[in-house]
């Protein structure tokens, strides 16, 4: 099965992103749970997340969790604090928090695929290098291009294993079969990986 990564990072309409204060006085846009499981429902035919284990520690519980499309399988870590009580301190829900880390870690897990990747870029946009669009004549990455994406991973501390790795994950492909909006998908991989 191929992964419909281009339908599936498609924006969103603007009355679905939403806002939240971010570190350091930053406004951060997301997308919430309900309309990253809408995107995966509308895509694709088939996809499953499945919670692998759960931890609650004093402060925060956190959920690993992972989505599956076709045979592709991206596991990732969500996480949220544990919400108390002003005055007494006492924990309010710990199944609400459960339920926020766990939207978290699906939506984190979507990101893998391309869902909601391009509001990572926020205020750090201008950290990403896009792969020049030279074409070699056949639909894949150039040499050049292939040096532009490790060499960006390279400056964000990514090793080129790791990317190499990704593209196996992601596409099922090497970096030299990859097309030029594959390569560019995954440096914006990389690109959340770093941040």
């Amino acid at each position: 099965m191929s992964i419909p990564i281009q339908a599936l990072s498609e924006p969103f309409p603007e009355q679905f992103v939403k806002q939240r204060k971010g570190n350091f006085g930053q406004t951060l846009a997301y997308i919430d749970a309900p309309s990253v499981i809408s995107r995966l429902n509308d895509v694709l035919e088939e996809w499953s997340f499945t919670i692998l284990e759960h931890i609650i520690d004093p402060d925060e519980v956190i959920v690993k969790g992972r989505l599956q499309i076709g045979t592709a399988i991206h596991e990732q870590y969500g996480g949220s604090s544990i919400t108390r009580k002003k005055d007494t301190g006492e924990t309010i829900s710990i199944a609400d928090d459960l339920k926020a880390a766990t939207a978290d870690c699906l939506k984190k897990c979507a990101t893998s695929y391309g869902v909601g990747l391009y509001l990572y870029g926020g205020s750090n946009t201008n950290h990403k290098k896009p792969i020049q669009k030279k074409s070699n004549g056949n639909g894949r990455v150039t040499n050049q291009q292939i040096t532009e994406l490790f060499g960006t991973a390279k400056e964000m501390g990514i090793p080129q294993s790791q990317v190499i790795k990704l593209a196996n994950d992601q596409f099922r492909k090497t970096i030299s079969q990859l097309t030029t909006l594959e390569a560019q998908q995954l440096l914006d991989q990389v690109f959340v990986i770093q941040t």
